[in-house]
């Protein structure tokens, strides 16, 4: 059995997870998308220097 296509290895995890992020922002202006982006940065430095 293989998993999804996002599960298959941290970094592609990792990646998606930042992407989603960053879509959430681009799609969305309510202040409870940008504050759970930034909870997230906040608490991940990789994520948090991507632009």
């Amino acid at each position: 059995m293989s998993l999804p296509a996002p599960f298959a290895s941290t970094t592609t995890f990792q990646q998606a997870f930042a992407d989603g992020l960053h879509g959430m922002l681009r799609q969305h202006d309510g202040l409870g998308v940008y504050i759970l982006v930034l909870v997230n940065a906040a608490n991940d430095p990789v994520l948090w220097q991507q632009p």
